[in-house]
């Protein structure tokens, strides 16, 4: 049989278990909270991100030609066809501006006078912008959006650019979009 102080002891050996128990638990739980927690932060990280795109213009270059270079704009929910100089060294007035991010503004249109996206700060080169037009020939440097791609006059060309802009600028204007990222690949 045991003795008083086995027993105390046994019974002092089973309380720090216990305790030793209830602090590991208390650790679990919160770790499990921090984990939670950061995860919580991520995802906001995450959605935060993916609203700050939308209110991005993305384009995406997709086709390299001599003549040409042919890619996908995206603004919010919208996504049209593009149509811009080829690249040449950004040489003003016959190449593509260099991929990256820039700025962007509402401008105006030296023809027509209408309303128009605007990049800013493109090395080398001014009043890079995003306007009404069909072929790259009709283009110094600047980029065309349509709502379809096709031939004309024996070059590519995106049609419907009335529309497509008018519904570009609507959006742009909507989300009060300030930025743009010009790139050479895939849609993310």
């Amino acid at each position: 049989m045991a003795t008083l102080e086995e027993a105390r002891e046994g019974q002092a050996a089973a309380e720090l278990a216990r305790s030793a128990q209830r602090v590991a638990d208390h650790e679990r739980v919160a770790e499990d909270r921090q984990v939670a927690e950061e995860a919580r932060l991520a995802d906001a990280y995450d959605d935060r991100a993916k609203e700050e795109a939308k209110k991005r213009l993305d384009i995406c270059r997709v086709i390299h030609r001599p003549d040409c270079t042919i890619g996908i704009i995206r603004l919010g929910e919208l996504e049209y066809w593009c149509v811009e100089r080829p690249w040449l060294d950004n040489q003003l007035n016959i190449s593509c501006i260099p991929a990256g991010y820039y700025d962007i503004r509402i401008g105006t249109f030296h023809i027509g006078g209408y309303q128009c996206l605007e990049f800013l700060d493109v090395p080398n080169r001014s009043a890079i912008k995003v306007h009404i037009a069909n072929r790259a020939s009709e283009l110094e440097g600047c980029v065309a959006v349509g709502e379809s791609l096709g031939w004309m006059y024996g070059e590519w060309a995106v049609f419907n650019s009335r529309r497509a802009f008018q519904k570009l600028m609507h959006t742009a204007k909507a989300l009060k979009v300030s930025q743009a990222m010009v790139y050479n690949g895939e849609l993310p």
